[in-house]
């Protein structure tokens, strides 16, 4: 059987893995800079706090269980169950808020202003090219349907290819990217959801049997 010196060592491992997990997703939905609800953002956030909190929260417990201090043992049996309420409601409310059409309102918006900003063209150009997609949920959802350049392979290099292939609709692409963005939201909210689950459930067992 593990000793309280082991479990509060296991505490800080379910601490790190909760603040490096937030930590990857959020570098990875910053990296692609698509078009990313804040949802999964704050939930990053929300994780990277609560991991944070566990670092200094495992000392406490150490020392409670060092010095059999009753005071300390109740301070950590609190910031034990604030971490893991923190972790649960963040999981439950970030999938639950996911669920909407808020990504599809965004898109929408952001497509009619391609040809007006910059930033708007930019990003839109790097999303197809980089997931192979067009439009909102396909090349027909541009204006007119007249899709960008960026619909069609290697456009930056070949554009004499890119203008017949948006002309004739051969080769370009055919998927939308809202359900491709809304897969991979998915899947980092999955693992973010795992992350907090699995670490809270470890985080009350360690409590049960530290106290």
């Amino acid at each position: 059987m593990a000793s309280k010196s082991d479990r509060i060592f296991i505490l800080k491992v379910t601490g790190f893995t909760v603040l490096i997990t937030g930590e990857v997703v959020a570098s990875k939905v910053k990296n692609e800079n698509y078009f990313s609800e804040p949802t999964i953002p704050a939930l990053c956030f929300t994780l990277i706090t609560a991991g944070g909190l566990v670092l200094l929260t495992a000392p406490v417990g150490l020392y409670a269980t060092k010095k059999n201090s009753s005071i300390v043992l109740i301070i950590f049996a609190v910031c034990v169950t604030t971490v893991v309420f923190i972790e649960v409601s963040a999981a439950v409310v970030g999938i639950a808020a996911y669920q909407g059409d808020s990504l599809i309102h965004l898109m929408d918006n952001a497509s009619t202003m391609y040809y007006t900003s910059k930033e708007h063209r930019r990003i839109w150009d790097d999303l197809q090219q980089n997931l192979q997609c067009c439009g909102t949920f396909g090349y027909w959802s541009w204006t007119a349907n007249l899709p960008p350049l960026s619909c069609c392979p290697n456009y930056g290099s070949e554009r004499s290819f890119a203008l017949a292939c948006v002309e004739t609709k051969i080769y370009i692409f055919r998927h939308g990217c809202t359900p491709i963005l809304r897969d991979r939201a998915n899947s980092f909210l999955a693992k973010l959801f795992g992350c907090a689950i699995i670490t809270s459930f470890l985080k009350v067992n360690i409590y049960d049997n530290t106290l």
